[in-house]
């Protein structure tokens, strides 16, 4: 009986026998690797589904930034405001600023907000769940916001539809005009101006970190508690 090698593993069989051989063992050592190959491949996809899943619940949740140390009893007294009262970009405005199509035209401000005024300044945001800029946003604004306790009124709104006053904030203190973006982030107050008191107020779209809401916070209050 004539030998051959088998062009798989080269074993010497009889020729007779090398499709059986081929069969019963590179048939099922093939259908094993095939298999393997499936398995591996699922286990893949499911660590990809998971990892996918991981940032996007994430994304959906507030970062949680370490409050800010509070400042001292006193700081008030010694406090020079970080913005002035004017029309430009950073400034603290009576009317719509520079940047708004409708520059220098008077404010309609909102009836609820005038009413919390009275008791100090007012912080909204206007967000929706699940945007990075949104999530960070949050966290930024609750941080900074744990150092002034009772110091300053939050309104913090859905623009879903669920609350028609993120809308109604948007069309007053979006500092650009249309299009409108998320977050927008809104700052009210007050101030003394010889025998009267104007509402200046501040705002800004996107993510604007830490040092800008303090900044504007601190002024709030500051400006608040000479008017």
């Amino acid at each position: 009986m004539n030998k051959v090698r088998c062009p798989r593993c080269r074993a010497r069989v009889n020729e007779d026998e090398l499709d059986d051989h081929l069969r019963a063992v590179h048939g099922s050592l093939t259908a094993r690797i095939i298999e393997n190959k499936r398995v591996l491949a699922y286990l893949v996809f499911l660590a990809t589904v998971l990892t996918v899943a991981y940032f996007m619940i994430s994304a959906g949740s507030p970062e949680e930034e370490a409050p800010l140390p509070p400042p001292p009893v006193n700081w008030l007294e010694t406090y020079e405001p970080a913005h002035t009262v004017g029309s430009l970009k950073d400034d603290w405005w009576t009317t719509y600023p520079d940047i708004h199509p409708e520059s220098g035209a008077p404010v309609t401000h909102l009836d609820w907000v005038m009413d919390k005024l009275e008791d100090g300044p007012v912080i909204i945001l206007d967000h929706s769940v699940g945007c990075a800029p949104c999530v960070q946003q949050t966290g930024d604004i609750n941080a900074v916001l744990s150092a002034f306790p009772g110091q300053i009124s939050y309104y913090d709104l859905l623009a879903d539809g669920s609350d028609k006053r993120a809308y109604d904030v948007f069309d007053v203190y979006d500092a650009n005009g249309d299009p409108p973006y998320i977050p927008l982030t809104v700052i009210i107050t007050r101030v003394k101006d010889g025998d009267s008191t104007r509402i200046i107020w501040h705002s800004s779209e996107g993510a604007t970190g830490m040092d800008w809401i303090e900044g504007y916070v601190k002024d709030a209050i500051y400006y608040h508690s000479k008017g």
